[in-house]
């Protein structure tokens, strides 16, 4: 029960994150919210990683790992990237198209690629139910989008 919360949870402050974002951004910039913003993810990032490596000897499973730089290659930091722009973008568009537009199709595309990612990447199988239910939420952002 707990697993399902987390996304719902992180829903929720998705949409937090980025109004928030917006009202600084409109007060101060956009590019100073996102500054700001990624710099405390950053020293958050740094003393989690302090953290996990602390507990156990870092021994604490897949949360601790090891990576040296010359093992590093160029996708490691596509996440970074794609986190920076969420970061920028979505505040961004809230403020061009408000934020349900904004979500619901965001959550379209979430869904869709994750469709995609699990058929090609995790290689599950193509259920008739997945594709409706992905249908269904990009019909729900033309729905979400007329005026």
């Amino acid at each position: 029960m707990f697993n399902i919360l987390i996304p719902i949870v992180l829903g929720c402050l998705s949409v937090l994150q980025n109004g928030l974002n917006r009202s600084f951004g409109l007060n101060h910039g956009l590019a100073t919210a996102v500054l700001v913003n990624v710099s405390f993810a950053t020293v958050i990032s740094l003393l989690f990683w302090f953290a996990v490596r602390g507990l156990a000897g870092g021994e604490f499973g897949w949360l601790s790992g090891t990576l040296s730089f010359d093992q590093l290659k160029l996708w490691h930091f596509l996440p970074g990237f794609f986190g920076f722009l969420i970061v920028l973008g979505l505040p961004f568009a809230m403020n061009q198209l408000g934020s349900t537009q904004v979500f619901v199709g965001f959550i379209a595309a979430q869904i869709v690629t994750s469709l995609l990612w699990d058929i090609f990447v995790v290689k599950s199988p193509v259920l008739a139910t997945r594709i409706l239910g992905a249908a269904l939420t990009v019909a729900g952002v033309l729905l979400v989008s007329l005026r």
